[in-house]
């Protein structure tokens, strides 16, 4: 089922939410704002899934990804908005799971921020093939992690060593 409507709202993964007759629809990869063109992909009890097909009418939230792999990787999920509207979808992130477990309506008076780049500190790097990165999203193919934006770069290059002592090449 194709269908076009406007987004309403996004979660911590990056994806948009409508309604679709009553029914909770996440839009993979759409952004609060967007009106997009999207398939319906899986249906569940609860929620339906749906995969966008065309962006018709972008959000001023979205923009181009900084990240080369972010099609791919599965190691973020927000490069596609501005980092304030990023901020303030972990905001409305948090008060939902406080909602969720019940602690009724907390409002988050803001998120500190740190930098939007290089900020994590741990990261989970996998190896094969020469290859030093990450899970691809949704499969165990690797991405590498060469110019990735959320961890320091030194992450990499430790990646990196360690293929070499292994015997082994970044391909």
């Amino acid at each position: 089922m194709t269908f076009t409507k406007k987004i309403d709202e996004m979660n911590l993964m990056g994806n948009g939410i409508t309604k679709l007759d009553g029914c909770v629809v996440f839009c993979l990869g759409a952004v609060d704002g967007d009106t997009v063109t999207a398939e319906i992909t899986q249906e569940k009890k609860n929620f339906k899934i749906a995969s966008v097909i065309s962006v018709d009418e972008p959000s001023p939230y979205r923009q181009a990804p900084d990240c080369p792999h972010f099609a791919q990787c599965g190691g973020c999920d927000l490069r596609h908005i501005s980092y304030e509207h990023e901020l303030e979808v972990k905001k409305a992130g948090v008060e939902a799971a406080l909602r969720k477990v019940g602690k009724g309506e907390i409002k988050v008076s803001e998120i500190l921020s740190a930098e939007p780049d290089h900020y994590r500190n741990k990261a989970v790097l996998r190896f094969a093939d020469g290859i030093c990165g990450f899970s691809e999203a949704g499969s165990d193919n690797i991405v590498s992690c060469n110019g990735c934006k959320i961890i320091p770069a030194i992450f990499c290059d430790i990646g990196s060593f360690a293929l070499e002592f292994f015997g082994e090449e970044i391909t």
